[in-house]
């Protein structure tokens, strides 16, 4: 039976983490050891572990001082890589698994000889499950094109329950990421990069379009949107060179996601320094011909590319108009 390394970061959920561990135990494939980081909480996160913990010694307990959620599966990666795992995953402490989660996982990576197994995801919140309501299709390999498509969620995977970047609905084989570690950088979403950087080193990748993965929604999520879209653009600033040896196709993939999210941070009254697009000109003016920019970002594109200024100025405006709109609504609120 295949040995598993699970991968638990956990940094103040003593309200989550039990429901969390208590998933992880229900796995149908029971072959694991779970790494649980305590990244320096200071709540009571690490008493509860150590009470559920105490009867089940699959379940090992490392504490560090608050580094960050890449120190801390790094951390538990250095101890994985002292043992003899075959595969390894990523589950967040606040979120959970179905009891199949692992096995599926492992039977699609070893059916098709894949390099990692990805499956879809559901949002729940207060006990709630949420199945958004988006196409699938079944089960299918994936080459590194299309897993690029799935990372960046782009073309039919924008509509698909599995897309994103996520590490934690992915299994890896070990030997595939021996050797890698997480972005200990803040400002980078460190998911994402961490996947990218694996996609030289993969032959396919397997995806199952069941949910079988539960992401929990929370208003103190460690996920900000204005937060998350700066360290989303400082990070895909660093993906167009390492896939530029991957495929054409990949790569400009690459670029024109790193570019669109010049759009998302101006039209958020964020700092953005076009001249950190805008080198990747030409590859826009390429995508721009070959149709490979959707029909939203396109005018955008065209904008960007020849009249930056007159590009930044609109999006300036749009923010002020949302935020008239805004005060506006709030003021009939209150009048009434």
């Amino acid at each position: 039976m295949k040995k598993v390394a699970i991968v638990v970061p956990v940094y103040n959920v003593e309200k989550y983490v039990i429901e969390c561990l208590e998933s992880i135990k229900k796995q149908t494939h029971e072959n694991f050891k779970v790494f649980i980081v305590n990244d320096g909480s200071t709540d009571s996160s690490e008493k509860v572990i150590q009470n559920f913990i105490k009867y089940d010694d699959r379940f090992i307990l490392i504490n560090q001082s608050n580094l960050g959620v890449s120190a801390a599966r790094n951390l538990a990666l250095d101890n994985i890589e002292k043992d003899n795992f075959d595969f390894v995953a990523f589950v967040d402490s606040d979120d959970k698994l179905e009891p199949t989660y692992l096995q599926e996982l492992l039977t699609a990576v070893e059916i098709n000889n894949s390099d990692i197994a990805c499956c879809a995801y559901y949002l729940f919140s207060n006990g709630v499950n949420i199945f958004e309501e988006k196409p699938e299709f079944e089960k299918k390999i994936l080459n590194k094109d299309e897993f690029v498509e799935l990372i960046f969620s782009y073309g039919k995977w924008s509509k698909i329950a599995g897309h994103g970047g996520m590490v934690w609905k992915n299994l890896y084989r070990a030997k595939l990421i021996k050797g890698f570690r997480f972005t200990v950088q803040r400002e980078i979403v460190e998911d994402e990069l961490f996947n990218i950087s694996l996609i030289p080193y993969i032959s396919r990748v397997s995806y199952i379009s069941r949910p079988l993965y539960g992401y929990r929604q929370r208003v103190s999520s460690l996920v900000r949107k204005d937060d998350s879209i700066l360290r989303l653009f400082n990070g895909r600033e660093q993906i167009p060179p390492i896939l530029l040896g991957v495929s054409n196709y990949a790569y400009q993939i690459a670029v024109l996601k790193f570019v669109s999210m010049s759009k998302s941070l101006l039209s958020r009254n964020l700092p953005c320094n076009l001249s950190r697009v805008l080198i990747y000109k030409e590859t826009v003016k390429k995508c721009l011909d070959q149709n490979l920019i959707c029909s939203s970002d396109r005018k955008a594109c065209e904008l960007l590319i020849y009249s930056p200024f007159l590009f930044k100025a609109i999006l300036k405006m749009k923010y002020i108009w949302s935020c008239i709109r805004f005060w506006r609504k709030k003021k009939v609120y209150l009048d009434n």
